[in-house]
Formats: structure tokens, C-alpha cells, sequence
């Protein structure tokens, strides 16, 4: 299990953390990678 804090850029910003396991952390963070932003993320998460 892993954590991801998601950092939201409005005026009142917001620090959510989610629980992700390894499998669906390593979607989002190919190794290496420690940070992302929403369009890579999105680029980086084939679509069902």
C-alpha cells in the first residue's frame, strides 16, 4: 500500500492523501517517478 497526496490548485487549496495499492501506484508512477501532474497521469492510464 501506498499514498498519494493530490494537491489541488484553487485559491483555498486542498491536500487530499488516497491509499493506492502497488499495482495502481505503479500506473500512475512508472519507476523513477515521483511526482505527476493530471494530464500525465491521465496519458499515462489506458482508458476501459
Amino acid at each position: 500500500m501506498k499514498y498519494i497526496q493530490v494537491i489541488d490548485g484553487t485559491v483555498n487549496c486542498v491536500y487530499d492523501i488516497f491509499a493506492a495499492t502497488n499495482d495502481k501506484f505503479a500506473l500512475v508512477f512508472p519507476e523513477g517517478i515521483d511526482i505527476a501532474f493530471i494530464d500525465e497521469a491521465f496519458a499515462l492510464i489506458p482508458l476501459r
